[in-house]
């Protein structure tokens, strides 16, 4: 090799060069990855070194700063690179359980995980390098447990509506619902902590109760208006056969849950409104007092359906 074609390859004309295609960039946690790192040769013949793949995760500032290393693969190493051809070598990867959420801002992610891959060849080779960012998304099955409970009626707001404090992420998932109208007489709202831990989904739904009077209220201060419920479902009952989430099976898990919660209220006298025990006879009954006196003015109080009458003259 002449060394201008040593010089050009040094500066990275005319080498090769690769890419990465991922089958699907929509990875919820728990999910695995599968792509393929192509390499296309340059001009000139070439000697390959190795490959390497790594899944990481990441946030954006001035430069996109790598925050932890969750994986990597050597797919291919010491392989000739012909002029013009074309090569594919297969990877893949699990995404951790606690791996970073994606979050983006004007529809351009700025935080969560991508896959980077570099390559190196022999001396006087400059190397090539790429990179594909992934949408990370809760696991399937917390997401099955969220949609099961707007499906409910409950509307999700902000966390700090119900709590003072957020638990620590990680694998954890926290949401908080504002309760539907059916359940407001009794109900101020539901948040759910939950989090995958192998076969099965766990955590725990706290019921946030309405308050009746202003000892409630101050007591609420100190979450004493709250009741926590364990939950646990198996991970096989919220996935489709497609692996995909299956929002109905996780209904009547969270329906009993409430049920728990909501039928000892619907006999507690505080949330009981003012009804009469006995419909009113007829019009001339009704709204008259309790007390019975034997003055015409006692038959003329709260007659709402006929005027009172004149005084004699």
């Amino acid at each position: 090799m002449s060394i201008l074609k040593r010089l050009m390859l040094a500066l990275g004309w005319g080498g090769a060069r690769i890419s990465i295609k991922t089958e699907n960039n929509l990875c919820p946690r728990g999910t695995e990855v599968r792509g393929t790192i192509e390499i296309s040769g340059g001009s000139l013949d070439q000697q390959l070194n190795r490959i390497s793949v790594r899944l990481v995760e990441f946030r954006e500032g001035k430069n996109q700063l790598v925050i932890r290393v969750l994986g990597e693969v050597c797919p291919a190493y010491n392989r000739p690179v012909a002029r013009r051809s074309v090569q594919g070598f297969p990877f893949q990867f699990r995404i951790p359980d606690d791996a970073r959420i994606t979050k983006e801002s004007w529809s351009r992610p700025y935080e969560g995980c991508r896959i980077d891959a570099r390559a190196s060849f022999g001396w006087f080779s400059a190397g090539s390098t790429a990179g594909a960012k992934l949408v990370v998304t809760e696991h399937r099955e917390i997401e099955a447990v969220k949609v099961a409970m707007l499906s409910m009626g409950f509307t999700e707001t902000s966390w700090y509506l119900h709590h003072l404090f957020v638990p620590e992420w990680n694998s954890t998932a926290a949401m908080a619902y504002d309760a539907p109208d059916k359940l407001r007489e009794h109900l101020d709202g539901v948040s759910l902590i939950a989090q995958v831990e192998g076969d099965c989904l766990t955590g725990r739904l706290i019921v946030n109760l309405r308050e009746m009077n202003l000892a409630e209220k101050l007591k609420a201060l100190v979450g004493g208006n709250r009741q926590e419920y364990p939950l646990k479902i198996k991970c096989s009952e919220l996935l489709t056969r497609e692996g995909k989430p299956n929002y109905l099976a996780a209904v009547p898990h969270m329906e009993r849950i409430l049920n728990e919660a909501v039928l000892p209220l619907q006999n507690d006298p505080r949330y009981r409104l003012l009804r009469p025990t006995n419909a009113p006879a007829d019009e001339n009954t009704l709204l008259r007092p309790a007390a019975h006196g034997s003055g015409e003015a006692d038959q003329q109080l709260l007659r709402p359906t006929t005027g009172p009458s004149q005084p004699n003259e």
